[in-house]
């Protein structure tokens, strides 16, 4: 699976739009279709936390479902909680702002 966000704003008050690409799901979730939710968080020192729901899916049963991103800008953790499914993993984490 393949997950990306990008946001903006103060530290404290971001918001932009987060998406999934599934690949193969793991034997414990369902097959997820590709979909994008729209996100609001903080920078709260190295940690990035943006929450919100599904807000277009090509599955539209799963519009509305809470989704979640915490990622770690010094290690590259990533956790992506999708309707209380957790899936955590590494990437590229990055933090533009003045």
């Amino acid at each position: 699976m393949h997950v990306g966000a990008h946001a903006s704003g103060p530290a404290g008050d971001l918001s932009g739009q987060g998406f999934d690409i599934p690949g193969k799901p793991p034997a414990r979730l369902p097959s997820r279709s590709p979909g994008t939710a729209a996100l609001s968080g903080e920078l709260s020192g190295d940690t990035v936390t943006l929450e919100g729901a599904v807000d277009f899916s090509s599955d539209p049963s799963l519009e509305g479902i809470p989704a979640a991103i915490i990622a770690n800008t010094s290690t590259g953790a990533i956790t992506f909680v999708f309707d209380g499914s957790v899936l955590e993993g590494s990437g590229s984490v990055l933090v533009a702002h003045s």
